[in-house]
């Protein structure tokens, strides 16, 4: 039986996506230098929450309050936000 809009919209939860996208994005290989700072699923993560968010730019994500770093650091589990000269 297929499932009704409503249905599927209660089965979406961000928690759910956010734990999908660290596993998927655990299992890239990262080929950066060794002496990189930040996680690969840090830095994918970021840039999710950035466009998820609806940052105007990235330069609004990196200049962020204290407040605003913490709810990034609770919703999407990212350790370290990185700034542009550290993204890859």
């Amino acid at each position: 039986m297929r499932q009704t809009y409503q249905q599927l919209q209660q089965a979406v939860c961000l928690d759910t996506e956010v734990a999908t996208l660290r596993t998927w994005f655990s299992s890239f290989t990262d080929k950066r230098a060794a002496n990189r700072s930040f996680s690969l699923p840090d830095v994918l993560l970021s840039a999710y929450a950035m466009f998820a968010l609806k940052y105007p730019s990235l330069l609004a994500f990196e200049t962020q309050t204290q407040q605003e770093a913490h709810n990034l650091h609770t919703l999407f589990g990212i350790k370290t936000l990185c700034a542009d000269a550290q993204c890859p």
